[in-house]
């Protein structure tokens, strides 16, 4: 590895990104308009802007949703990459939204997102009825028993809650709300990336009703 780039990073708030997707859609630079600088335009609607400069050897992380731009003051072998979690799941989805709404080429978005995130609801799905076979007292109760018994729903509930902080909830709740909307579009390019192997109606409505408990259980915490 060798050389060295400095980032540019600007808060995805909501000001600030009406400000980006204003700023990267009306053809600014372009021979027709006045070239404005981005930073400027954050600054004087009383947003930050933030420089790091990484060096040899260096590694960064850079949070989900953040603007960025990166300059190269020389010769560099950097080796980047995407990836997506759980613990910004809404921040995920709602620049998911925005890239849709600046028609974003796919080549520079998520490949295959929305498939993902059906695999990540059916997986959280699972993890939650893992969780509750383990600690149910009757660990050999079919799943049809425990579903279906108010106790060990509630206890279901509790156990989610406490083993998830609520961000990570609310993300998933957001979640709920968008594989409901794509569930029952008739877009080709939403169900060019339904899974084979997934029922969507079924997950996205299974998903939502859980969510709205575990939202419930945390709002009277």
């Amino acid at each position: 590895y060798f050389g060295s780039k400095v980032f540019y990073f600007i808060e995805p708030t909501p000001n600030n990104i009406k400000i980006y997707s204003k700023w990267a859609t009306n053809g600014s630079g372009s021979k027709t308009k006045k070239y404005e600088f981005l930073p400027d335009l954050i600054r004087a609607a009383g947003g930050d802007v933030y420089e790091v400069a990484l060096r040899k050897g260096q590694t960064l992380f850079i949070p989900s949703g953040w603007i960025h731009a990166v300059y190269t003051p020389d010769d560099s072998l950097v080796f980047g990459g995407n990836f997506v979690h759980r613990h910004s799941l809404e921040m995920q989805l709602n620049i998911y939204r925005l890239e849709k709404q600046m028609k974003v080429g796919e080549d520079f978005r998520f490949p295959n997102y929305q498939k993902l995130m059906w695999y990540t609801a059916r997986a959280f799905l699972e993890e939650c009825n893992r969780m509750q076979l383990r600690h149910s007292k009757k660990g050999s109760a079919s799943h049809h028993y425990i579903a279906n018994n108010k106790k060990a729903e509630k206890r279901k509930i509790q156990m989610i809650c406490s083993t998830h902080t609520p961000r990570v909830l609310r993300g998933y709740n957001s979640l709920a709300k968008e594989l409901e909307r794509w569930s029952i579009s008739k877009s080709k390019s939403i169900i060019e990336q339904f899974p084979d192997d997934i029922d969507v109606l079924t997950l996205s409505s299974q998903l939502g009703q859980l969510m709205k408990e575990c939202i419930a259980h945390i709002d009277k915490e």
